[in-house]
């Protein structure tokens, strides 16, 4: 794994970035934007990384990788969308989250080389030896309570993914659920998502899905919640696993919530790892160091730690990574623990309660490590 910073062309805006790439498949660029100085205003950090996000692929790589992902942080999602800055060709989504920097905006963008990009309706398909389905965005406001918006928005997910040939319960790889008011509607729609997964046969004697539930406003007044999600068509048996670490995270079902820890995606010369939203708990599902927040912190790094090696991989395998604070006035003593381990990884730090409140810090990542397989490469 490739780290690296580099300013965008003249552009005020800073990418930290990973680059994996090994064998016969593609590389894959995870790039974190920041505004570097320059306007304050929102409007005009939005456009310029805007920019730096349409700009990055002809300066990084004379081949240009192709875009497939952007998703924009920022405080004010209802008045900052649509921004002009035309049509984006792949997946792009917009999460209320405020940025405890000091930003208007961060944008997280992926790149993949040689790729090939087309949206149909609510899918970016990304065509590499499988397909890589990508829905953003997705929302079922303004009608009904969170239960309700979720069981609608879960449903229509699963019908449109069946209708593209999509096996929701072994091929949809990543969800990240985003709910306004976390506090007060969490419970609302786990129970909605629990009740769906029981109507289409997951259960803690099968599996469920990484996920990340955290916090999070959509550019659509009256969504209460709103949905990103990750699909791979096409799987072999085997090609899809699970993480557990169970000497170190219980399984969430424990305390009745229905997500995976995390999810191995083996191709023929590398194994992707989708790591979901984690805290500071303990095999049993209790919370560790109530009120510590640097404790907190280290511990959620220790069970991602444990998340890792148990895929195989390690901190230096990391692509990129996104902490959720509850409180802004965290961010710096967070920031320290996380640099300190991780000093390459593009992060983005947000402020987003996590579903418990008394977890002050949750942090999700990615990771990618050379493998042989006897799958097509990635």
């Amino acid at each position: 794994m490739e780290h690296g910073t580099m300013r965008v062309g003249t552009l005020p805006v800073r990418a930290r970035f990973s680059y994996f790439n090994v064998g016969e498949g593609a590389g894959e660029y995870h790039v974190v934007f920041t505004p570097a100085g320059g306007p304050t205003d929102a409007d005009r950090q939005l456009a310029l990384l805007d920019e730096a996000t349409r700009l990055f692929p002809s300066i990084v790589k004379e081949g240009r990788p192709t875009p497939v992902w952007r998703r924009f942080f920022l405080g004010d999602p209802v008045n900052r969308y649509p921004f002009p800055g035309g049509e984006w060709p792949a997946a792009e989504t917009f999460i209320g989250q405020y940025l405890p920097g000091g930003e208007r905006a961060v944008a997280w963008g992926y790149y993949v080389d040689g790729a090939t990009v087309s949206r149909d309706g609510n899918a970016t398909i990304m065509h590499r030896s499988l397909e890589h389905h990508y829905y953003t965005g997705l929302h079922a406001g303004p009608r009904g309570d969170e239960e309700a918006q979720t069981r609608t928005l879960f449903r229509a997910l699963h019908d449109e993914t069946r209708s593209r040939g999509i096996h929701f319960a072994g091929e949809i790889a990543r969800l990240w659920v985003h709910v306004n008011d976390i506090d007060n509607r969490y419970a609302g729609m786990v129970t909605a998502r629990r009740k769906f997964f029981e109507d289409i046969g997951l259960t803690p004697d099968t599996h469920y899905i990484a996920s990340t539930g955290i916090e999070g406003k959509s550019p659509f007044p009256g969504a209460l919640v709103c949905v990103d999600a990750y699909a791979v068509k096409g799987l072999l048996p085997g090609q899809l696993s699970y993480l557990r670490a169970s000497d170190f995270l219980s399984r969430a079902d424990r305390y009745g919530v229905t997500f995976e820890r995390g999810t191995v995606i083996a191709h023929g010369d590398r194994a992707r790892l989708l790591i979901s939203g984690t805290a500071s708990i303990d095999k049993h599902g209790e919370l560790l160091f109530p009120l510590q927040v640097v404790a907190q912190a280290r511990r959620a790094m220790q069970n991602i730690d444990a998340l890792l090696r148990e895929g195989g991989a390690a901190f230096t395998d990391l692509t990129h990574a996104i902490v959720y604070l509850r409180d802004a006035a965290d961010y710096p003593l967070v920031r320290n623990v996380i640099s300190s381990s991780w000093p390459l990884v593009p992060t983005i730090y947000a402020v987003a309660p996590v579903c418990r409140p008394g977890w002050l810090v949750e942090i999700e990542c990615s990771a990618i490590v050379a493998r042989d397989a006897a799958f097509p490469p990635f």
